[in-house]
């Protein structure tokens, strides 16, 4: 499943990968993880250092009226990863979800040595990023994802795996020579623990299960 939505006025691009999910009996795929404690604390931001539109992409990510997680934090590894991404990007000249070599998004994370869960799976997935293209105000960037079917739950935490995926990274490149412009890139990720909160389905298909 692909989704694309570009406002050629506005040279905006928003592209995503979907995955084929297959559903653990008893649980909805649209089922929110019960937190404990539904309250949206004040978190630090860890060591992140991020520039000016990342700080408000990040700040609009955490205090959406429709994010579902108690927390989220700003991890300094997943901003560094982004950046580069975001730089990637505008290497390639394009908005994709994919590196030079063709590798998704997890596996991206995975190869950096960042601890993600044994649990995602690899290949061309992506559950990890939402990417887009333009200039964009970071506030409506996160509204846009929030409309956006293939990037909703994800940025809002909707479902138990995206639950309890609570660190993220904001990138951002700015290249006036480009189409674009503007390249953005928002990691969301968790980290390898022992209890996941979904499983993996053997197969060909490397389809989730949660």
């Amino acid at each position: 499943m692909r989704g694309r939505c570009i406002h050629a006025a506005g040279l905006a691009a928003l592209i995503t990968i979907g995955l084929a999910i297959a559903v653990t009996p008893g649980f909805s795929a649209g089922q929110a993880h019960a937190d404990p404690h539904p309250m949206f604390l004040p978190m630090p931001l860890a060591d992140c250092s991020p520039e000016r539109p990342e700080a408000k992409l990040g700040q609009s990510l955490r205090e959406h009226p429709e994010q579902q997680r108690p927390f989220i934090l700003c991890e300094r590894r997943l901003e560094v990863l982004a950046r580069k991404r975001a730089r990637q990007l505008a290497d390639m000249h394009e908005i994709t979800h994919r590196d030079p070599e063709r590798r998704g998004p997890n596996k991206q994370l995975y190869l950096a040595g960042y601890p993600l869960s044994e649990h995602y799976p690899m290949g061309p997935n992506n559950l990890v990023e939402a990417i887009a293209g333009g200039p964009l105000e970071p506030e409506d960037l996160v509204e846009r994802f929030a409309r956006s079917a293939a990037h909703r739950a994800h940025v809002l935490g909707e479902g138990k795996l995206h639950g309890f995926q609570r660190y993220y990274g904001v990138g951002h490149y700015h290249d006036p020579d480009s189409l674009y412009r503007d390249f953005w890139v928002v990691l969301i990720t968790s980290q390898s623990g022992p209890e996941p909160p979904f499983k993996s389905c053997i197969g060909a298909g490397q389809v989730m299960c949660y």
